[in-house]
This record gives C-alpha cells, sequence and structure tokens, in this order.
C-alpha cells in the first residue's frame, strides 16, 4: 500500500457508516498510530508475545513478516585497551570495538573476522592510527535551484568560501567532479532517483581513497575500501562524499587537509545553475577514529567465526577458565550502549565484525510521502493494528470485537 491508501484503509476501519467519525482524525494523528503499529508489529514477530509463541525464523510466515529489516554491514574494528598483559598468570586479554549502525535495532547474529598466525603461537602486532575521513554531505533537497524547481547544473570542490568574489579567477584551484547532463531544467520531483544515481554512478574519477552513497536507511553503505568508521556518518536523504586525506592533497590539490580554517583556505562543495552559484557547503573532518592492532608480520591467516554473547560480569571469570576463555573460533562479545566491544588474547587479533540485525523500520508520514517499508502483505495487518488502538483511545464499543478479529489476523 501507498501512504495514501494506508491512511484511507484507517480512516474507513474506524469510521461508522454516514458517521464520519474518522473526520475528526488528522494526518499526523493517523501517522503516529501508524508508526505505533509498526513498531508493534515488528516487536510481536521478533520476539515470541505472539499468539502463536514463535520468534523471528521459527516459521516462514515470520521469516517473510520481517525479511526486508534484516540487514548486513561488516565494519572494521578499534582497539580499545590491554586489559591484561601478557605476564598476568591468566595470560594477555584485549578488548576491540564495533559500532552499532545508526539505524540497528535488533541482533540476529554476529561474526568476528581474526587474522592469527598459522601454527597458533602468540601473534605480533603494532597500533597504528586510522585514516581520518574528509567528506562533504548534500542534501537532496539541496540539489533544487530556480526556485526550487529545478536540478542544479554541477558541482564543484573549491578552496575556501570566498568563491563568491574568486569564482572564474585564474589559478582559483576549482574542480569540477559533476555535470548534469541528462537532466537539465527538468522540474522537481521528476529524476530525482536518476538524479541520485548519476551523482552515485560519476565516481569522480578518483579512485581508490573517495567513497559515494546515498544515505537513506534502506540498507548497508556499499563497500568503501580503504576508508573505514565510516558508519558514524548519518545523514537520511543525503549524498556523502567521502575521502581520505591523500586523495584530497594529491588528486585535488587541496592542502589543507585538516579542514582547520585557522590554516588556510577551507574545501567547499559549491553546487551552480544556470552559472550561478545557489548552494554550499564546507568540508567536514572525522579525526579521531581511534587506534587498531595491525599484525607486525606478513605470515598470518583470516578466518571469521560466529562471536559468544556473554554477560559483563562473567567476561572477566570466563578469561581465567582455560575451558571458557576467549578463543579465535568463539570470540567472547558483550554489548555497552552502542558499541560491542570484543575480547581476544594474544594468539589472534580481532580485524573486523559482521553484524546481521534488524534495522529500524521507516517511519511513515503523509506529508513526506514516506510509506511503510515492511514487506506489502503486512500492511494490511499494521492498518488493523492502527485501527484497534484508535478505537480502544475513543472507547468505541467495536474494541473487543475488532481485538477478537485481530486475533484471527495471523
Amino acid at each position: 500500500m501507498t501512504i495514501q491508501e494506508m491512511h484511507d484503509s484507517v480512516m474507513q476501519g474506524v469510521d461508522k457508516i454516514n458517521a464520519q467519525v474518522a473526520d475528526t482524525l488528522l494526518s499526523n494523528e493517523i501517522d503516529r498510530e501508524l508508526n505505533k503499529a509498526i513498531q508493534r508489529f515488528v516487536n510481536t514477530r521478533f520476539q515470541q508475545n505472539n499468539r502463536y509463541g514463535q520468534g523471528f525464523e521459527e516459521s516462514q510466515k515470520r521469516r517473510d513478516d520481517l525479511r526486508s529489516l534484516v540487514t548486513e554491514t561488516v565494519y572494521n574494528t578499534d582497539f580499545k585497551e590491554e586489559v591484561r598483559g601478557s605476564t598476568h598468570p591468566n595470560g594477555a586479554l584485549y578488548a576491540d570495538s564495533f559500532s552499532l549502525p545508526n539505524d540497528y535495532m535488533y541482533m540476529i547474529h554476529s561474526m568476528a573476522g581474526i587474522q592469527r598466525m598459522n601454527d597458533c603461537s602468540k601473534i605480533p602486532y603494532i597500533l597504528e592510527d586510522q585514516d581520518s575521513i574528509y567528506y562533504f554531505v548534500i542534501p537532496v533537497s539541496d540539489f533544487l535551484a530556480n526556485g526550487g524547481t529545478n536540478w542544479i547544473d554541477s558541482l564543484w570542490i573549491v578552496p575556501g568560501n570566498q568563491f563568491e568574489l574568486n569564482w572564474g579567477n585564474e589559478g582559483f584551484g576549482m574542480t569540477n567532479i559533476w555535470t548534469n547532463e541528462d537532466y537539465q531544467g527538468v522540474s522537481y520531483n521528476n529524476n530525482e532517483q536518476e538524479i541520485i544515481d548519476s551523482v552515485l554512478d560519476t565516481g569522480f574519477g578518483m579512485g581508490p581513497g573517495s567513497v559515494t552513497f546515498y544515505e537513506n536507511f534502506i540498507g548497508p553503505t556499499p563497500g568503501f575500501g580503504i576508508i573505514t568508521s565510516i558508519n558514524n556518518l548519518v545523514f537520511p536523504g543525503s549524498i556523502v562524499i567521502a575521502f581520505t586525506n591523500t586523495l584530497l592533497a594529491n588528486s585535488l590539490g587541496v592542502e589543507n587537509v585538516n579542514a582547520d580554517p585557522s590554516l588556510g583556505d577551507v574545501p567547499t562543495l559549491v553546487g551552480r545553475y544556470n552559472n550561478e552559484n545557489v548552494v554550499s557547503t564546507p568540508i567536514q573532518y572525522q579525526q579521531d577514529l581511534g587506534l587498531k592492532r595491525i599484525p607486525s608480520t606478513k605470515d598470518f591467516i583470516r578466518e571469521s567465526y560466529a562471536c559468544r554473547m556473554v554477560q559483563h560480569d562473567d567476561v572477566f571469570t570466563m578469561s581465567s577458565d582455560p575451558f571458557n576463555k576467549t578463543k579465535y573460533s568463539s570470540p567472547l562479545t558483550v554489548m555497552r550502549g552502542n558499541i560491542i566491544d570484543i575480547y581476544s588474547d594474544d594468539e589472534y587479533i580481532t580485524e573486523k565484525l559482521r553484524l546481521t540485525y534488524l534495522r529500524k523500520p521507516a517511519t511513515v508520514s503523509q506529508y513526506l510521502n514516506a510509506g511503510c517499508d515492511l514487506p506489502e502483505h503486512t500492511h494490511q495487518e499494521i492498518v488493523t493494528l492502527a485501527v484497534s488502538s484508535i478505537l480502544e483511545a475513543i472507547s468505541d464499543p467495536r474494541y473487543q470485537t475488532h481485538q477478537m478479529e485481530m486475533g484471527n489476523m495471523e
């Protein structure tokens, strides 16, 4: 169903014949009830608090109900601390951290990518800083020009913020990274996806060290080569263009790679329409990405194993037990806030974590024309849940009957 069809179905479900009860419901009230129903639907299907006592993946119906929310992502870990040194009676213990994606809701499965010596001896390592990330964020709405009716013509990277005065000066250092060749003069919101695809497909000819992606929470951020920890960037509805400092300096000729105004001109991304600058955004800088353990030998192998999630107060007891301690084939992990900590000993290094999880469902909004992103067959069930909630709120006598009908819905 489209968002308008879901609204109409809710109003028809609440309304009595010729009573026009639903006329008093505002669109934002229906949106709120639909979003509550979506969250309730996801919770009851993922857990076992439903009629059949079946959780996620315990039946094909449950798998199909939530399949559009199942997401997989792989990110590098950051070195957190050395918990115990190698001289400790129970051996060395290290902790690495993994930041949960911002659309994370429920974990399904986690797997650690580890590095170890082939003979299971201690693996030597060094600590290195991870690459800094520099990025431009362009909301798709900023691609509109000419009073919000047409798409912009081109994107440029220019030094400093005085580009209005310096534009066209020889040696000013302007770099054209995208030209709207196919959709100039096309009115909004026609061809919106084509505009996004055009920017993403360009790649700017920069090769390794840059990545461009559209953040919409529909799926995991695509692979981005040598750029790491970009999962911390969250800008729904925006195109993100990210670079390493080496690429900025060598390929784009940007001298101020620290994005610090005190060190000189900070690069700016400028959008133009009909030879006029209509939108601009300065480069942003993500500096503190933490350290990472890197093997100091090339004689190692990579493998992947399922993580073993345990309680916080059991970590140190288990790590001292030779039968339950963390090992490369079963790394101990715990969760704290938006972080997963993975514990390792001196026989292996946790390089990355592959996380399969249930992401947050999209928020429906009639005003934004944002519909439900759950599978089509679930939409009527969600409408039924929303109608039931509204009938209860207005103390309608049909609520009990509606509840009985809803019990047969699955």
